[in-house]
C-alpha cells in the first residue's frame, strides 16, 4: 500500500510533470535547470537553447560563430560560478559548458551536384548548450541566487527543479528575478 502511495505522489508531483515538459521542449529564452543535493555534494545541469548562448542555431561553422560560441560557452561557466547559495558555506568545484546539436539537424545535411543551397540544416537545426556544475556545500541550504540575465540578454525564463533531502521542489526565475527559495 505505502509503494503505491509513493508512485501516486510521484505521478501527481509537480517536478515530474516539469521534467516531462520540458525534457521534449526546445523553446528559445526558455532555460531548464536540474538542481541535486547529496549531503555536501551540490551539482545543476542547465540546458539553454543555444540561440540564446550565442546568438544563432546550428553549426559554429565559421571563424565568427566559432568565437561566438566559445565566448557564450564561457559566459554560462561564469554564471554558474558567481551562483551563491544562502544557508551554508558553498565552494564551486566545477563548471563546464558545451555545445550540443540536434541530430535531426544532420538528416537534412545531404550532398548534391548540382550548385545550390536548400539550407535545411540550418532550417531544422536546434541545439542546446548544457552546463554541468558542481559545489561543496555545508550547512542547509534554503535558496540559490542565480543571475543569468546581463550575460544572456534574450533568455526570459529559467525553469528549475530540485531535490534534496527533505523534499523535492520546482520554480520558475523570470527574466530580472535571481532569487530561487529552495
Amino acid at each position: 500500500m505505502r509503494v503505491v502511495a509513493l508512485f501516486s505522489l510521484i505521478a501527481v508531483s509537480p517536478v515530474a510533470h516539469t521534467q516531462s515538459d520540458n525534457l521534449a521542449a526546445h523553446v528559445h529564452g526558455a532555460a531548464n535547470a536540474q538542481l541535486t543535493f547529496d549531503g555536501s555534494d551540490v551539482q545543476m545541469v542547465l540546458t539553454v537553447p543555444m540561440i540564446d548562448v550565442a546568438g544563432f542555431e546550428g553549426n559554429a561553422d565559421t571563424d565568427e560563430r566559432k568565437a561566438r560560441l566559445d565566448a557564450g560557452l564561457r559566459a554560462l561557466e561564469a554564471v554558474a560560478r558567481a551562483a551563491r547559495f544562502a544557508g551554508g558555506e558553498c565552494t564551486s568545484r566545477t563548471a563546464q559548458a558545451a555545445s550540443q546539436g540536434d541530430e535531426h539537424a544532420d538528416e537534412h545535411e545531404h550532398d548534391h551536384d548540382h550548385d545550390h543551397d536548400h539550407g535545411h540544416a540550418e532550417e531544422h537545426a536546434h541545439s542546446d548548450a548544457m552546463l554541468k556544475a558542481a559545489w561543496t556545500c555545508s550547512g542547509d541550504i534554503r535558496a540559490l541566487t542565480f543571475d543569468p540575465w546581463q550575460s544572456f540578454p534574450t533568455l526570459e525564463t529559467v525553469s528549475f527543479e530540485w531535490i534534496k533531502a527533505d523534499g523535492q521542489g520546482s520554480a520558475k526565475l523570470a527574466r530580472g528575478t535571481t532569487d530561487l527559495p529552495l
